[in-house]
C-alpha cells in the first residue's frame, strides 16, 4: 500500500492541476478583450491544496522526477495569480467576476495598485497592474470601464 501512495497522490495532483489550469483559462476567455493585466493578491484554497499535494509527492518520490515536481510547485501559483480586466469582466485567480458586479474602485496614490470592490465579496480585491501601465492611464481606463 505504501508503494502505491505516491502514485495516488500524483494522479490526484495532476487532475487538480488540470482543473485549475482549465478554470483559469475559461475565466480569462469570459473576461473578453483585455484592457489591462497584472498580478493579483488573491489566492484560492484549491491552488494551495494542489501545491501541498505536490509537496507530499515531492517528499515521497525519489530520483530526478522530484525536481520536475518542485518546478511545478513553484509555477502553479505564479500561473494562476494573474488578473485580467476585460470588456466583459475580471478574471482574478480562478474566478470570473462580471463587469456588473464591480461596484467601485480606488487607486492607491502615487502607485499603480488598484483596490476593486465587488458585490458579494466583503474584502477588496488588490490588483497590481504591470509597470507598463501608468497611474493616470489606469484611472482613465477604470473610469471608462465602470461608466460603460
Amino acid at each position: 500500500m505504501i508503494l502505491i501512495l505516491p502514485y495516488i497522490v500524483l494522479i490526484v495532483t495532476v487532475i487538480l492541476s488540470l482543473f485549475i489550469v482549465y478554470k483559469s483559462y475559461i475565466s480569462k476567455k469570459k473576461a473578453g478583450d483585455i484592457l489591462f493585466k497584472g498580478n493579483a493578491k488573491f489566492k484560492k484554497g484549491l491552488v494551495w491544496t494542489t501545491t501541498g499535494l505536490c509537496l507530499v509527492y515531492f517528499f515521497l518520490e525519489v530520483g530526478w522526477f522530484r525536481y520536475v515536481i518542485l518546478l511545478f510547485i513553484a509555477l502553479l501559483p505564479v500561473l494562476t495569480d494573474k488578473f485580467y480586466v476585460g470588456k466583459h469582466g475580471i478574471k482574478i485567480g480562478l474566478i470570473f467576476i462580471p463587469k456588473e458586479d464591480v461596484s467601485h474602485y480606488s487607486q492607491v496614490e502615487d502607485s499603480n495598485e488598484i483596490h476593486m470592490y465587488v458585490k458579494g465579496i466583503d474584502d477588496k480585491l488588490v490588483l497590481s497592474p504591470e509597470l507598463g501601465y501608468r497611474s493616470k492611464r489606469l484611472k482613465e481606463i477604470m473610469d471608462t470601464y465602470l461608466e460603460s
